[in-house]
């Protein structure tokens, strides 16, 4: 968050009432995915995978603090902790591309680092950097994973009718969700 603006706090926040928890958390995903986006970031993270493969005869670092002599400028070392190699797995991370929450990638080649984890399990983004040079960034939320898995079984249920209230879904989730929670994401998300 040390490359945002004041430009940057001022576009996420400007117009949102930041009321609650969740528009709170909302507000710092998009934060956060706007500071991922910085060149600083972004840009600088790609071309120093780029040049360590090419000095290293085509392997990536085991370890991202080995990026640290090839970035410009340096990243601290908090940050680069942050990431990891990402595993290769047939299917779903190979040279043919990327599977994310079922969203394919294809020519994007393997993604060879990786965040670690969320910072907001609901409100965030992730970001993978590829063997080809690029990135692939997808959303994060496993709450509205569960809204949708509960809205697509009322649309079933309602021949074809979407929910026009959370409280509509309430009997449709597998497992109980707190009401206000809910109520909370879905204005963020229907704002």
């Amino acid at each position: 968050m040390r490359f945002l603006t004041s430009n940057d706090w001022l576009s996420v926040t400007l117009d949102s009432p930041l009321k609650n928890d969740a528009e709170i958390r909302d507000a710092l995903s998009k934060l956060r995915q706007i500071a991922k986006m910085k060149p600083q970031m972004v840009t600088n993270l790609a071309s120093a995978l780029k040049a360590y493969a090419k000095a290293n005869n085509g392997e990536y670092p085991s370890n991202p603090l080995q990026l640290r002599s090839y970035l410009n400028p340096a990243l601290a070392n908090d940050i680069l902790q942050r990431y990891e190699p990402a595993p290769e797995v047939a299917g779903k991370n190979d040279s043919n591309g990327i599977v994310l929450d079922g969203l394919h990638l294809t020519g994007s080649g393997r993604v060879i680092l990786q965040e670690r984890a969320p910072v907001d399990e609901d409100y965030d983004t992730w970001i993978g950097f590829t063997e080809k040079g690029g990135w692939a960034t997808t959303g994060i939320s496993q709450i509205a994973k569960t809204v949708n898995q509960a809205a697509r079984a009322f649309i079933k249920a309602n021949n074809g009718q979407d929910a026009s209230t959370p409280e509509q879904l309430l009997p449709y989730f597998s497992t109980p969700v707190d009401p206000v929670r809910l109520k909370e994401y879905w204005d963020v998300s229907h704002h």
